[in-house]
C-alpha cells in the first residue's frame, strides 16, 4: 500500500471500548474541541476553508467553491457562505456520531509476518516515516469486546527494508505461539484486512487493555438454531431475522448497554455486572450474525436482549423511545449540538462583491428578463418533482443552466472559449450577480445566489482576481 489513507476518526463504539479502557472523557472532548475549532474558522479563513472544500470532492460545485476561494471572493460573500455553512452541518453531523479526529494514528492493510522474526505481541509498522517502534495499540472493525483493542509493540527491523522497499502504510503480524495474531486478527485473510493502528501517546498512557474473553461454549449441532437462547426460554421468545438486521440489531443494543456502564455512578456494581454479562451475549451473538451473513443463516436475538430505551445520541430512534444521556457519547453529541444552533442563528450578511462595478441599464434590462424566466423555469422544474426522480431533475436543471451560460458566453458553456470580448461579459456577469444577490436579500435565502455563481461563476472570480491584483477593468 503506498497511498497515504485519509485523516483517522474515532467512533462510537470505538471512543466506548476506550473509554471503557480508562482514557479519560477530557481527552476525547479535547480532541471534539479541536475539531469544532478547525470547522468554525472554515468561515473566517480561508486557508481553513480551502482546506476543508478539498475534502470534499464529492460536492456537485467543487471546482466553483475553489476557483471561487483561490480568486479571493470574501468569504462573507452569501452563496459562498451559504455552501460553507452545509459543508460545516455535514461535518456538525459526523462528529456527533463521534468521527472526531485523532493524530497519531493510522488505518493500515495487515499481514502475516513472512520471515518468521517477530516475536508473540510483536508487530512491524511501517509508515510514511518508515518502521515504527515503540507500543501501539491495535483494533480490527467492528470488534465490540473490551479485549479487541491489543495494546502490542511496534518494532524496527532494519533487515525488512528489502521485504519492505517503498510500500507504506502496512503492519506485519508475528506468526509465533500457538494462538498467534495472525491467527486472531488476520484469520488466514492473505489479501489485507484494515486496522487502526494508533501511537498516540495519552492514548497509550491511560488505555488498559482487558482480558481475552472466553470462546462461548456452544453445540456445533445446534449452532444455527439454538446458540444463545437461555435455558429458560423458549425459540418463540426470541427474535429470528436475517443476519444483516441482527447485526445493527446487536450493535444497538450494546450501545445502549454500554452507555450505562460509562455512567457506572447510576448504577449500582451488581446492575453493573448484569449489564456487563448481558452485553458479552450480544458480542457473541454479533460476531454470530457477521459470520451468518456470509451464508443464508438466520441469527436469533433473544427478546430479553433487547434494550426498551436508547441513549439520545441515538437520534435515528423514535423520541419517545430515547433517555438523556451523561456519559461521554452523550456530551460529544450534546455540545455539538450546541455549536450547530449557533451556526444556524448566523444570519445572512448583507455585503455585495465590493470589487464588481456600476451595472450598466441595459445589461440589467437584458439579464432582467432572463432571471424571471429563469426562476419560471425552476419553479415549474421544482413543481415536478414528484413525477420525475432526481437524476432527471439534476439533468434538466443543468440543461437550464446550460442554456443561459451560452447567452452569456455566446454560444459556447465556458468563459475561456468565448469569442465575445471580456468586459462586455464582465459587465453582464456584474448585472446577473446584482440581481440574484438583490432576490438573495430579499428573501433572506442564500440559495438564491446559486445562478449567478453556475451561470457566470468564472466571469465574476476573474473580475474578483483582476480587482484583488489591482488592475482596473
Amino acid at each position: 500500500m503506498r497511498d497515504q489513507p485519509k485523516k483517522v476518526l474515532l467512533s462510537r463504539f470505538l471512543i466506548s471500548l476506550l473509554h471503557y479502557g480508562g482514557v479519560p472523557s477530557e481527552f476525547f472532548l479535547g480532541l471534539l474541541s479541536s475539531a469544532l475549532e478547525e470547522i468554525e474558522t472554515c468561515v473566517t479563513d480561508r486557508n481553513v476553508a480551502i482546506k476543508v472544500v478539498k475534502n470534499h470532492s464529492e460536492l456537485d460545485d467543487y471546482d466553483l467553491l475553489l476557483t471561487m476561494l483561490d480568486a479571493g471572493v470574501p468569504l462573507c460573500e452569501p452563496y459562498l457562505q451559504y455552501r460553507l455553512k452545509d459543508i460545516i452541518t455535514e461535518k456538525y453531523k459526523v462528529l456527533q456520531e463521534g468521527k472526531i479526529p485523532i493524530s497519531n494514528t493510522y488505518f493500515l492493510r495487515g499481514t502475516a509476518d513472512p520471515t518468521g522474526t517477530l516475536s508473540l505481541n510483536q508487530v512491524c509498522v511501517v509508515s510514511d516515516e518508515g518502521q515504527l517502534s515503540g507500543d501501539v495499540l491495535l483494533y480490527k472493525y467492528p470488534g465490540l469486546h473490551s479485549s479487541d483493542i491489543y495494546k502490542l509493540q511496534a518494532v524496527c527491523l532494519p533487515e525488512w527494508e528489502e521485504i519492505v522497499g517503498d510500500s507504506k502504510y502496512g503492519i506485519f503480524f508475528s506468526t509465533a505461539g500457538p494462538c498467534s495474531l495472525v491467527d486472531k486478527m488476520v484469520n488466514n485473510n492473505s489479501g489485507g484486512d484494515v486496522y487502526w493502528v494508533s501511537q498516540n501517546p495519552e492514548l497509550l498512557k491511560k488505555f488498559t487493555p482487558s482480558l481475552p474473553r472466553l470462546a462461548p461454549e456452544e453445540n456445533m449441532s445446534k449452532k444455527d438454531s439454538e446458540q444463545h437462547i437461555p435455558s429458560n426460554m423458549k425459540k418463540d421468545e426470541v427474535e429470528s431475522c436475517e443476519p444483516s438486521y441482527a447485526i445493527g440489531t446487536a450493535a444497538d443494543c450494546w450501545l445502549a448497554c454500554m452507555d450505562h456502564v460509562l455512567t457506572c455512578n447510576l448504577l449500582g456494581e451488581e446492575a453493573r455486572n448484569i449489564m456487563e454479562t448481558k452485553m458479552e451475549q450480544l458480542v457473541n451473538i454479533y460476531d454470530d450474525a457477521l459470520d451468518a451473513a456470509k451464508t443464508v443463516k438466520k441469527v436469533q436475538v433473544p427478546n430479553c436482549l433487547l434494550v426498551d430505551l436508547y441513549p439520545h445520541f441515538m437520534d435515528q430512534k423514535p423520541k419517545e423511545k430515547t433517555y438523556h444521556s451523561t456519559s461521554i457519547l452523550g456530551e460529544i453529541y450534546d455540545k455539538v449540538e450546541s455549536f450547530k444552533s449557533k451556526m444556524q442563528k448566523l444570519q445572512l450578511i448583507k455585503m455585495p462583491l465590493p470589487s464588481y462595478r456600476v451595472v450598466q441599464k441595459s445589461c440589467m434590462d437584458k439579464w432582467g428578463y432572463h432571471f424571471d424566466q429563469y426562476l419560471t423555469e425552476m419553479s415549474q422544474v421544482v413543481g415536478s418533482v414528484s413525477d420525475k426522480n432526481v437524476s432527471d431533475i439534476n439533468k434538466t436543471y443543468q440543461e437550464v443552466i446550460d442554456k443561459y451560460k451560452e447567452i452569456l458566453y455566446g454560444g459556447v458553456k465556458e468563459f475561456k472559449r468565448s469569442t465575445r470580448l471580456n468586459f462586455e461579459i464582465y459587465d453582464e456577469a456584474c448585472a446577473i450577480y446584482k440581481l440574484d444577490y438583490d432576490k438573495t436579500c430579499e428573501m433572506r435565502m442564500a440559495g438564491y445566489c446559486w445562478f449567478a455563481w453556475h451561470v457566470a461563476g468564472e466571469a465574476l472570480c476573474e473580475l474578483c482576481q483582476l480587482s484583488r491584483l489591482g488592475f482596473i477593468i
